[in-house]
């Protein structure tokens, strides 16, 4: 399992898995938004590989905190395919995420969709942010 930033080269693959949460896209409306996501130094796309095809991805913001050193970490969008679920590749994500800022940090993750992501959160340092949209699915 390779995890790699994520670039327009993965909007096909993207946007079928937000599609899988009920986020129909294009994968020119994908590659427009990844470039945006670049363009950003506090945002990350990170893409799980896997025999040299895309299976999941994570979504991050990184945001300053006032109270607490470091910074809170927002994971807007956390999926996997639904052929590759169960195959720890969800958690893989979230452990290349903690690596990237040398946590533990504060996480809120956005949405509660499957029990997977309770499982793994409560494993780790992860919260949910309550009331918000977006969806998990590992």
């Amino acid at each position: 399992m390779l995890i790699r930033e994520g670039d327009v080269n993965d909007a096909q693959v993207l946007a079928g898995l937000l599609g899988d949460l009920d986020y129909p896209n294009t994968p020119e409306a994908i590659a427009e938004r990844i470039v945006v996501m670049a363009a950003n130094p506090d945002s990350r796309l990170l893409v799980a590989e896997n025999e040299g095809r895309a299976v999941g991805f994570i979504s991050l913001h990184f945001i300053p905190q006032i109270a607490l050193a470091g910074e809170f970490c927002r994971i807007s969008y956390l999926c996997v395919s639904s052929e590759s679920r169960g195959e720890g590749i969800g958690q893989q994500l979230l452990d290349e995420a903690e690596r990237l800022k040398g946590w533990p940090a504060t996480v809120a993750v956005t949405g509660w969709k499957f029990t997977a992501i309770r499982a793994v959160s409560a494993r780790t340092c992860f919260m949910p942010a309550r009331n918000m949209r977006n969806r998990l699915s590992i």
